[in-house]
């Protein structure tokens, strides 16, 4: 399904990059070593996603429904500004559920 979200993302003009930056490592060694160890991003964005299939649920034509638990983070600010939770009829679905959810907020 993850696929299909990405392409759904894509035909709308998101520029999508599979890349973390690089881990970043602060703090002080010594008699009492404190350091901490945190992921950087080059992205504005962070998109996380779960999804399952399960049964047909609210979809008629067909004999399957998937699952879908996705949310999106602002990189600067560490907020999450969308979430989507619940289930949809097909994995482009989910990509347009995810769209039609982003433009709301714009």
């Amino acid at each position: 399904m993850l696929g299909e979200v990405k392409d759904e993302l894509q035909k709308a003009g998101w520029r999508l990059v599979i890349y973390d930056g690089p881990e970043q490592i602060q703090g002080s060694a010594g008699l009492d070593t404190h350091l901490l160890v945190s992921q950087t991003y080059t992205t504005r964005y962070t998109l996380f996603m779960r999804s399952h299939t399960q049964g047909p649920g609210n979809c008629p034509w067909t004999t399957v429904s998937y699952w879908l638990d996705s949310s999106i983070v602002d990189n600067k600010s560490g907020h999450e500004v969308l979430t989507i939770t619940g289930s949809v009829c097909s994995p482009e679905d989910a990509g347009q559920t995810l769209l039609d959810e982003l433009n709301k907020r714009q």
